[in-house]
This record gives C-alpha cells, structure tokens and sequence, in this order.
C-alpha cells in the first residue's frame, strides 16, 4: 500500500462511504469485468484489460505492455443544501484504453463500453457497500484517436452517503 493510502485510511477519506471508498469499489467491480473480456491484444502479445487508478503508471525500462486498461478517475460530485433531503452524487470516470494496428481498433473499445453498460445495467448497486449508479451513464468514443492506442471515455453517477453534522447525529450530546 502506497503512503497516500495509508494516509487516507488514517484520516478516515477511504472509508467504505467516501468518495476514495467509491473508487476503490468500482475499481475492483471493473476487475471483475475486466478478467471474464476476452483478452485483447497488446504491442506483443494479448491478455485481459488491467484496472488503473488515475494515470497510467510510469513505463519500466521504457516498453512495458500498459494497453489494455480501464484507468478509474473520480470526476465531481455534488452535495445537496443542508437538510430536507440531503444526498450526494459522484462522477467517476473510465478511460477505456485498448492497442490495435488495425482500422477496427475502435470495436474493442467499444466493446469494453458495453461491458461496463451491461455490469452497471444488471446491477446499479455494488454489493456491501452504499453506493449506487443511479445514472445516467453516457459514453465518448473521441473522433481523433491515436492509432494504434484507441480510446473511449465512460461517465457513471453515483449515489454516495453524505457527511452529517455530528451535532444532527446526537442532539445535545457533548464529547467528554
């Protein structure tokens, strides 16, 4: 574990019900659609799409395989005025990222898009957790691409707990 997160676990950001514990939740609900994909192809050789968390990680000694990948970006969200009904809604973003020589490179981009499509359809919540997609979700496959890299951008929204005051929590209550 990195120091970040070892930070973030100490000051309570990465709890189950932040925006850090959305991230890392759909991070690893994406791993789980990432390995049952059909293995695409690389500079090299094939293999199943890796989860990233923001950026690609630095290339060791230069020509590391990084394609293909699902890089998970929290995008922005939204908390309601305090009182009546308070909710929270998150962006997170994929960045879908796929390597093909060929003029078709952009299906498997596409591909990878339905896949999210159809996880997120069958099932918007993420077991154990508070979140929800509540949508909607809209996806980008840009014009320009930079062949043989082909990319494409998915948008989710997210229902997310929000921070209460402690003095909503417990009324009177004083801390000794």
């Amino acid at each position: 574990m990195t120091a970040r997160r070892d930070t973030a676990q100490h000051a309570g950001a990465a709890r189950p019900a932040t925006i850090v514990g959305l991230v890392q939740a759909f991070e690893e609900r994406l791993a789980v659609v990432a390995s049952r994909f059909p293995l695409l192809e690389t500079k090299t050789d094939t293999r199943a799409p890796s989860v990233v968390d923001f950026l690609l990680p630095p290339k060791p000694g230069g020509d590391a395989e990084q394609f293909p990948f699902l890089m998970v970006r929290p995008a922005n969200g939204t908390d309601s005025p305090q009182g009546a009904d308070e909710n929270a809604t998150a962006a997170v973003k994929v960045i879908v990222g796929t390597y093909s020589d060929t003029d078709d490179g952009w299906r498997d981009v596409a591909m990878l898009i339905q896949a999210i499509r159809q996880d997120l359809g069958e099932a918007p919540a993420i077991d154990g957790t508070a979140f929800e997609h509540i949508g909607p979700l809209t996806w980008e496959i840009p014009e320009v691409q930079a062949r043989p890299q082909w990319f494409g951008i998915v948008t989710t929204n997210w229902q997310l707990p929000r921070p209460r005051r402690v003095e909503a929590l417990n009324p009177g209550f004083e801390e000794v």
